[in-house]
């Protein structure tokens, strides 16, 4: 099944050279290509789309206003931001609605292979509800006990980066929200990112309580409830395997950097 791609951008010139780029892809992919969030809108109302990759700064309706009706309304596209301009707010407004986040230029290979992972979450995923469930999410849910350990942390008089990132590490959905900002486009770096203590150091203490405080990383729920309770249990079981995974990893490799990525 040929997947459906859906790009806009204001600009004429980026939307020509996404064209030249991916003309290789032509048979594989359905590429179609729109200069405005309302035109997006409009084009999703009449034909199923698998992955939508769209530009921030736009007139009118801007990336992180579009993706989030395609969010409410459809939920199963694939959603990525691909922009060259960006401050930290709008980088960290964009993680609320975006399963990633690109920056222009970007490589003809990493847009490619960005776009292939999409759809082969697609094609993984064959049960529709499951695929509107999994590309629908926004956050994991984090314990607000954690949480308090962090704020302590971070509002010590000589907080720790290596104890925020211990902290972090304890907590799926604060290290899967941390480390995607942190390998993210915005912050440029040469190599990814799989530690949360490195992460809590390149960040800096400000963007750090800017993820947490400001852009809801951390759920809210009723301690007593039976959804606490269970979530306490999945978190504790998916420590274990984390601290297995890594361990197995780094004695198979011999490599510590190995475990952490498998971690």
């Amino acid at each position: 099944m040929q997947g459906v791609v859906l790009f806009v951008d204001d600009e004429v010139n980026i939307l020509q050279g996404l064209k030249r780029m991916l003309h290789g892809m032509r048979n594989q992919w359905a590429l179609h290509f729109v200069s405005s969030g309302q035109d997006a809108l409009s084009f999703l109302a009449s034909t199923p789309v698998d992955v939508i990759i769209s530009d921030l700064r736009m007139p009118g309706m801007d990336g992180v206003a579009l993706l989030k009706m395609v969010q409410h309304h459809y939920p199963q596209v694939v959603r990525i931001i691909l922009s060259g301009q960006a401050d930290r707010e709008q980088a960290l407004r964009s993680l609320e609605v975006a399963h990633q986040y690109l920056g222009k230029p970007c490589e003809p290979k990493a847009l490619k292979n960005i776009i292939q992972q999409a759809l082969m979450l697609r094609d993984f995923l064959k049960d529709p509800h499951l695929l509107r469930l999994v590309t629908g999410l926004k956050q994991l849910p984090s314990l607000p006990v954690l949480y308090l350990q962090l704020m302590d942390e971070m509002d010590s008089s000589d907080p720790s980066p290596k104890k925020i990132g211990h902290i972090i590490s304890k907590d799926m959905a604060m290290t899967a929200r941390i480390l995607q900002f942190t390998n993210s486009a915005f912050l440029g770096l040469p190599h990814p990112v799989t530690n949360p203590s490195h992460a809590a150091v390149l960040l800096g203490l400000n963007t750090l309580r800017a993820l947490v405080v400001t852009h809801h990383i951390f759920s809210t729920y009723e301690e007593k409830s039976d959804k606490a309770a269970f979530l306490s249990y999945l978190w504790q079981h998916s420590m274990q395997v984390g601290l297995l995974a890594q361990r197995i990893a780094s004695d198979l490799t011999g490599n510590k950097k190995r475990g952490e990525e498998a971690w």
